[in-house]
């Protein structure tokens, strides 16, 4: 009997252990799928995918509409409504089963973009937007959403927004949300700039944000600029809480005889006005951006260029930001400040102290050529600090960094060098002891350069204001082959 019941107890845990590891058969496919672009429509009941003229299969079935297969077979979806252009992901789920689809929604009609005010929703075209900044309306509180891809043709842009010019005392920026929904403008031309001083998309950014867009053109180029001008893909100035996110940038910037140049942004930080230089700076952040386009700096005085970012002035936050293209300062300037893959001069300010910078996560492929007569270069920051070196302090932070590209020092002018540092290239010792603290976090990885800063050692820098965590690792061009292994180039 206890045999009997010995094997019955078997054959039921058997029975119960099968039902545990039993397959689960449920499958989902669909028929007719939806249409892959949809246009976008200020009527929000329009902004939908229709579910009467997409099909699905249920586990081998016969052909079903979706709206058929939620009412009879309670099958769930997710997004099939849609609030932005941009890529989107339809979801449906029945049971364990889930199949997805990626459709595009693009804008509709002539004006490819969509302003929103509150409960205001107007067209515009991208130029009429740019006229409406440059006329004194900073759109602040709204959102602006690009709809579509547009082609600029080539034709000669004016930048958005009017940024410091030293003829002329009007400033009128952006102040609000530019949203790319993922977008290309494509055919971005600025050559002949006549007597403009800042040149990009969007010549000044205050309080705003621009983000999710991707740019290809050309800026720049022209061999009689004035002295002081400046060339950048995307923002010229962007000043105060402002945010630039998401950008990848394939427009080549050449700033021939101007000054500076960058991919990204000119310059990150107050705008210089000796009658207000009490104002808040605020706090620019510029992150998860990409440079892939050739980035060309000026042959004047003091020339700035970096793959993102040519110069900061306030408090700034970089992250996650990543430089492909090639930089290279002018091969003739005589005064070159910085040039680097990411930023050409980090704090390069008169007014204020105690400002808190921070750049994490990002990396540097391009090379970083030098000029034939001097100057600071680096793959990461070309050289730190111009203040006043009594007044001026700042909070820096330094969190994972790798600098990958080649480091190119052309045949010096006699009576000129050039220096090359690993993280920055150069900058003032008496500057970096006024107060100010930086802090390494993670690890600083060089191809080449001379140790942290090009023109000092690292204690010779900081003395006491150095803080060095346990996990910071400072790895040198011996080990640069197991590095480039991990990123790749």
């Amino acid at each position: 009997m206890k045999r009997i019941i010995s094997l019955f107890l078997i054959v039921i845990s058997m029975i119960a252990l099968s039902g545990c590891f039993a397959t689960d058969t449920t499958t989902l496919e669909f028929v007719d799928l939806p249409d892959a672009i949809y246009a976008f429509s200020t009527n929000p009941s329009e902004n939908q995918v229709d579910l009467t003229k997409v099909t699905i299969r249920i586990n081998g079935g016969e052909a079903i509409t979706l709206q058929q297969a939620i009412s009879t077979y309670g099958v769930t979806i997710s997004g099939n409504t849609f609030t932005a252009p941009g890529n989107h992901t339809l979801k449906i789920k029945y049971q364990s089963a889930t199949i997805t689809y990626i459709y595009r929604v693009e804008g509709q009609g002539e004006k490819e973009l969509l302003v929103i005010r509150g409960t205001l929703v107007t067209n515009m075209t991208l130029a009429e937007f740019r006229d409406a900044v440059n006329a004194g309306d900073d759109f602040k509180n709204a959102t602006v959403q690009l709809l579509r891809n547009v082609d600029l043709g080539n034709v000669e842009w004016v930048p958005i927004g009017v940024g410091i010019n030293d003829r002329s005392e009007e400033r009128l920026p952006f102040s609000g949300t530019f949203e790319g929904n993922g977008f290309t403008i494509s055919g971005l031309k600025i050559f002949d700039i006549d007597s403009r001083r800042d040149n990009a998309l969007f010549g000044y950014v205050k309080d705003g944000i621009v983000r999710n867009l991707t740019l290809e053109g050309t800026v720049g180029g022209k061999t009689d600029y004035a002295p002081n001008t400046y060339f950048a893909g995307f923002v010229a100035w962007v000043t105060g809480n402002s945010t630039l996110e998401n950008l990848v940038n394939y427009a080549t910037v050449d700033a021939a005889n101007g000054k500076q140049a960058a991919g990204i942004a000119i310059a990150a930080g107050y705008q210089p006005d000796p009658t207000k230089n009490t104002i808040d700076p605020g706090t620019v952040t510029i992150k998860n951006c990409v440079n892939y386009a050739e980035i060309k700096g000026g042959f004047q005085t003091n020339s700035q260029t970096g793959g993102i970012l040519a110069t900061t002035q306030g408090n700034f936050i970089m992250q996650n930001c990543v430089n492909y293209g090639n930089v290279w300062a002018h091969p003739e300037s005589t005064s070159v400040y910085g040039t680097a893959g990411l930023i050409g001069i980090l704090q390069n300010n008169n007014f204020f102290s105690n400002l808190q910078v921070q750049i994490s996560e990002c990396i540097n492929y391009g090379q970083v050529t030098a000029s034939t007569k001097g100057g600071n270069i680096s793959g990461l920051i070309g050289k730190v600090g111009t203040g006043n070196a009594t007044t001026n302090s700042a909070n820096f932070i330094f969190n994972n960094l790798y600098s990958l590209g080649e480091l190119i020092i052309p045949t010096q002018v006699p009576g000129t060098s050039t220096i090359k540092g690993g993280v920055i290239g150069g900058g003032s010792d008496t500057f970096l002891r006024s107060g100010s603290v930086v802090t390494l976090i993670g690890q600083l990885v060089v191809l080449q350069g001379q140790g942290f800063m090009g023109n000092s050692t690292l204690e010779n820098i900081m003395g006491s204001n150095m803080k060095q965590l346990d996990n910071q690792t400072f790895v040198d061009a011996q080990d640069v082959e197991y590095i480039v292994s991990i990123f790749g180039r």
